[in-house]
């Protein structure tokens, strides 16, 4: 079940970088996007990941 449950989160990263890199979405669109094809679950880990990209971007600011 664990396995699964990791395969569908990977499925849904990939997804919502593709959403964002190759299909130039915002992160609003993407969202939007993943919500729709991965439910509640996969909205909430995607913005998982913008909100640690966020948290990145802050720190490398403090230090630069």
């Amino acid at each position: 079940m664990a396995n699964l449950q990791n395969s569908e989160l990977i499925d849904v990263e990939q997804h919502f970088w593709d959403l964002l890199n190759d299909y130039g979405m915002t992160n609003d669109q993407a969202l939007n996007v993943i919500k729709e094809k991965h439910g509640s679950i996969g909205y909430d880990h995607a913005l998982s990941l913008i909100n640690e990209q966020d948290d990145e971007e802050q720190r490398y600011q403090k230090g630069a």
